[in-house]
């Protein structure tokens, strides 16, 4: 159930940053600025929480694989 509310709110959070970072969020606006330092800083966050993510997902697949061959073996 938490994980669920968690994956929903970052996935809205994840489709935000991008919105901003690609200039979508505002179609029919002048575009708004950002400095190449905080663009860089906010890409830097994603890619950190994305390895973070994929670590996880390696560490559970991981523990299923050992669990089936522990399975396969008896």
């Amino acid at each position: 159930m938490f994980t669920a509310d968690l994956q929903m709110r970052l996935r809205m959070w994840k489709r935000g940053l991008y919105a901003l970072m690609t200039v979508t969020l505002f179609p029919n606006q002048p575009r708004p600025r950002f400095s190449l330092y905080l663009s860089s800083q906010l890409q830097y966050g994603v890619v950190i929480i994305y390895h973070k993510q994929c670590g996880f997902l390696l560490g559970e697949i991981t523990r299923s694989g050992n669990v089936l061959f522990c399975i396969v073996d008896i």
